[in-house]
């Protein structure tokens, strides 16, 4: 109670802490619920054990120079860890014959293919993930779908979203955008900053991976990093790069010099 009997309400970081607890709560709720049912298979970050997200590269055919196929074996011959196939101009049967080419080349790399958009297409290709922004199909809609069989990431640029996504079920966060991105993408929020991925950080903890997307380069890689990023997701300096196994390389080394030295990848 406040001065002469009246209620003292809670102020606004209150509230914040109140409803970051209760994302926790359902959190740790439906992972125990996993668990239980079968313990063998539904254990905390099964899907993400082992991945390199430092560099999380985006193909778009709308901006690779030469050959898709061939550029996106450079990428992972370079040790990308993730490859995205985002394709909003193709047809469903063009995109599912370019992702299961993808799949395939996959096979001889490290490199987990995801598909943008498109739960279809992900399941018929025989992807590892897919990727949903806010317009399209709900993390929980997908995970409903895919079970546990698909890694489910989700676009957040905002930390009680990323919380939210999190609580859904997603595997990994795409936060952003950071830079100017509006060049490369129409539908890009407006630059945040770094700061957006110490924020949301601080909203979720440090369990579920987070790469930071737009506007990024080997000249702000690091920063990126040093807020506390998993990786960086880019598109136009992988896209378009006359070397590309050069650029990963750059990219990579400059996210790495910003690294906090321990940081789960």
């Amino acid at each position: 109670m406040g001065p002469a009997g009246t209620l003292k309400l809670p102020g606004r970081s209150a509230g914040r802490r109140d409803r970051s607890e209760g994302y926790e709560r359902v959190r740790r709720l439906r992972i125990a619920l996993l668990q239980w049912s079968d313990p063998g298979v539904w254990r905390v970050n099964a899907r993400v054990d082992g991945i390199d997200w430092r560099v999380y590269a985006i193909v778009d055919p709308a901006f690779v120079t030469g050959d898709v196929l061939e550029r996106a074996r450079a990428l992972m011959a370079a040790g990308v860890g993730v490859l995205q196939l985002r394709d909003k101009r193709g047809q469903a049967r063009q995109t599912w014959e370019l992702g299961r080419a993808l799949v395939e080349a996959a096979e001889a790399f490290a490199t987990k293919i995801v598909i943008n958009d498109r739960l279809d297409v992900a399941l018929a290709c025989g992807a590892h993930g897919v990727h949903v922004g806010p317009h399209d199909l709900s993390v929980a809609a997908v995970r409903q779908v895919v079970g546990e069989r698909l890694l489910v990431g989700g676009s957040a640029g905002d930390p009680q979203r990323a919380a939210r996504l999190v609580a859904q079920g997603a595997d990994y966060l795409g936060v952003g955008a950071l830079f100017e991105a509006r060049a490369v993408k129409s539908d890009a929020s407006a630059p945040q900053g770094p700061a957006l991925i110490a924020a949301v950080r601080a909203e979720i903890g440090d369990e579920v991976p987070v790469v930071g997307i737009g506007g990024i380069s080997a000249a702000n890689a690091g920063a990126v990093a040093a807020a506390g990023a998993s990786g960086v997701a880019v598109i136009r300096a992988l896209c378009g790069a006359e070397d590309t196994g050069a650029a990963t390389r750059e990219l990579r080394e400059a996210f790495d010099s910003g690294r906090s030295p321990g940081r789960a990848g």
